[in-house]
């Protein structure tokens, strides 16, 4: 591993995160410690490591964003349909019109 440069444990986690989950399980860290061993025998390009550094940080903020987006369609549903319960109960609601005499 001495021909790959990290920035940071971080830059190295995200490389053994493969399925994006934020958490490496034992599965992972191996085959991952295996393969960028493995690719130093096979001559891998910095440039491609990189791209699949970047490739891995799309697909995790590309998951970010399905879920906020995915929160944000909850509230704004949640949201609907309060108004419409308030609107319904407030027609309900409403006492009978009387005339004041």
């Amino acid at each position: 591993l001495r021909n790959f440069k990290f920035e940071s444990i971080v830059e190295l986690f995200e490389m053994l995160d493969v399925d994006t989950s934020g958490a490496i399980n034992e599965e992972e860290f191996v085959d991952g410690l295996l393969n960028l061993s493995m690719s130093e025998f096979r001559n891998v390009s910095p440039e491609i490591f990189i791209i699949l550094k970047l490739s891995r940080s799309l697909t995790r903020r590309q998951k970010e964003m399905v879920t906020e987006i995915t929160e944000v369609f909850k509230e704004v549903h949640r949201l609907g349909a309060e108004r419409e319960q308030s609107s319904s109960a407030g027609q309900h609601a409403l006492p009978p019109s009387s005339s004041v005499a």
